[in-house]
C-alpha cells in the first residue's frame, strides 16, 4: 500500500507532466501541488512533429532531374560513355608472296582465335562498368529524391512479380546504359508518388475521424 507521500509525490510528477504538455507554469491549476510560478519545459517537438506528419511535401521527378544535372558527380555518371569496341586486328588483304602468306594466314588463326578469347571478357567488364555508374546514379537519387525508398520499393516490387525471361532482361537495363535506367526510375516513381498521395490523405482522414 502505498504512503502519503508517495502519493503526493505521484500527483505532483502527474502535474508537471500535464504543464509540460500545456506549455504553463507550475500552479496554474488550483489542484496542482507543485510550487506557484515553477516553469516547466514545454514539449517543443510536438507541433512541427504534428506538423511534418499532416504535410505531403513532393518535389516532382522534374525538380530532382534538374538536381541531378546540377550535380557536378551525377553528371559526370551520366556523360561517362564507354565507347570503345574489341574487334579483330585488321591484317589487311594476304600478300602474294606465298611465304609472307602463310605467315599471314598463322597471324590471322592466331588473331581470330584470341579474340573469341577474351571477347566475353570484354563484355562482361563494359558491363560491370555500367553496373558501378548505376550504383552511384541510384547513390545520388538517394541523397536528393524524397520518395526514393518508395520508388526503389515498386521497382523490386515489379521486378520480383516478372517472369523469369522478362525479369532477366529488365535486369539488363541495369548493364547496358544508366540513361534507361533513370528513364526506369522516372516510370516507377509515378507508381510511388501516387501511392505516397492515397497514403497521406487516408493518414488525415483517420486522424481527423479520431478527432
Amino acid at each position: 500500500m502505498r504512503t502519503e507521500k508517495e502519493f503526493q509525490d505521484n500527483l505532483a510528477a502527474y502535474w508537471r507532466r500535464l504543464n509540460a504538455a500545456c506549455g504553463v507554469p507550475a500552479g496554474t491549476h488550483p489542484d496542482d501541488p507543485n510550487p506557484a510560478g515553477t516553469q516547466t519545459t514545454p514539449r517543443a517537438t510536438t507541433p512541427p512533429a504534428r506538423a511534418q506528419r499532416s504535410s505531403y511535401h513532393d518535389p516532382g521527378f522534374d525538380a530532382v532531374y534538374a538536381s541531378l544535372l546540377s550535380d557536378p558527380e551525377a553528371l559526370a555518371i551520366l556523360q561517362d560513355h564507354w565507347n570503345d569496341t574489341f574487334v579483330p586486328n585488321d591484317l589487311g588483304p594476304a600478300p602474294a608472296e606465298s611465304h609472307a602468306q602463310l605467315r599471314w594466314y598463322t597471324l590471322r588463326d592466331l588473331n581470330d582465335f584470341h579474340h573469341k578469347r577474351h571477347l566475353a571478357d570484354f563484355k562482361d567488364a563494359r558491363k560491370h562498368r555500367t553496373r558501378q555508374r548505376t550504383e552511384k546514379l541510384l547513390a545520388r537519387l538517394k541523397r536528393l529524391d524524397p520518395l526514393f525508398e518508395g520508388t526503389n520499393a515498386v521497382m523490386q516490387h515489379y521486378l520480383e512479380r516478372l517472369p523469369t525471361s522478362a525479369r532477366r532482361a529488365a535486369h539488363g537495363v541495369f548493364e547496358r546504359d544508366p540513361h534507361e535506367v533513370l528513364e526506369f526510375y522516372r516510370e516507377m516513381r509515378a507508381v510511388s508518388e501516387n501511392a505516397a498521395k492515397v497514403y497521406h490523405k487516408r493518414r488525415i482522414a483517420r486522424r481527423q475521424g479520431a478527432n
